[in-house]
């Protein structure tokens, strides 16, 4: 069975150490399979995106606001992962769900998928 591995970068010198990391890895584990969250260099390293949060990083009110849409979906694209990662979908949106709700309502996509990982 081919190793599945998580990767998160949320700014873009992190998407850029990812893509690295990403391809030392395959360079010794070649049939290895990457998810995660980061941008345009995770993706041309093979990572499957579940999320391009490079493109939608916000800051302040404003911006929070004109991106409710965006904001709104990070539950299912936290629970997108938790699938791609092989969990069912039930244990996917129960460890999502809690996960969402013992970190709050600030809680990033990243440390969503880091907590629910951890309750499964």
């Amino acid at each position: 069975m081919a190793p599945k591995f998580f990767i998160s970068a949320g700014e873009s010198s992190g998407d850029r150490y990812g893509a690295a990391l990403v391809r030392a890895i395959r360079a010794r584990e070649p049939n290895a399979q990457f998810v995660g969250l980061g941008g345009s260099r995770m993706a041309e390293a093979g990572v499957e995106l579940v999320r391009d949060v490079l493109a939608h990083a916000v800051m302040g009110i404003v911006s929070v606001v004109r991106n409710m849409r965006t904001l709104y979906s990070i539950y299912r694209d936290a629970v997108a992962a938790m699938l791609a990662l092989g969990y069912k979908r039930s244990a996917a949106e129960r460890a999502v769900e809690r996960s969402t709700k013992r970190l709050g309502p600030d809680a990033t996509l990243e440390n969503i998928i880091r907590e629910s990982l951890q309750q499964v």
